[in-house]
């Protein structure tokens, strides 16, 4: 009978341990929400990993699912206003403590391998886009207000910029 108790309080423990090993894979999961607004709506979003590629894109309002093993570069962009990026990072998962506490070694390896042991720092960005810079030439007029023969006053739009010719290093 002593014996039985034994293997049944063993058991489950053991069970236990297997549940609670990768306790953040378990918990928070190895993919995180990261939710992106703009002023005005309707923004373009490109998330990439700092390397360059391409995660994921859509307009605002967007959410977008990432893995938690990479930090990520966020570029909201809309035509008439200045791009705004944001740099999203991977930092430490609270969650990760379960496993030192009841997991050991066994569910850190898990947490890590998996990505849960990262937690990704901003998860919501809301921006407010500016006017400048990332407007087109074409955007640009100038009004010219002339009267011609008959004393009428006539409107005239010119671009303000003119398109430059591209140099190369030869010239």
């Amino acid at each position: 009978m002593k014996r039985s108790k034994l293997f049944q309080i063993g058991g489950l423990l053991l069970v236990t341990m297997v549940f609670v090993w990768g306790c953040a894979t378990i918990i928070s999961g190895t993919t995180q929400d990261l939710s992106v607004g703009s002023t005005p709506a309707g923004a373009s979003v490109k998330v990439m990993t700092l390397a360059g590629m391409e995660m994921a894109s859509g307009t605002t309002p967007f959410t977008a699912t990432l893995s938690r093993n990479s930090s990520y570069k966020v570029v909201v962009s809309m035509k008439g206003y200045m791009n705004k990026e944001v740099i999203i990072n991977k930092g430490f998962n609270v969650m990760t403590i379960g496993n030192i506490i009841c997991g050991g070694i066994p569910g850190l390896i898990i947490d890590y391998i998996s990505g849960a042991i990262f937690e990704l720092n901003p998860d919501q960005i809301m921006v407010s886009l500016e006017g400048g810079s990332s407007m087109n030439n074409s955007d640009v007029q100038l009004v010219i207000y002339t009267m011609n023969d008959k004393g009428e006053i006539v409107k005239h739009f010119e671009p303000l910029v003119k398109e430059l010719p591209v140099m190369t290093e030869q010239q």
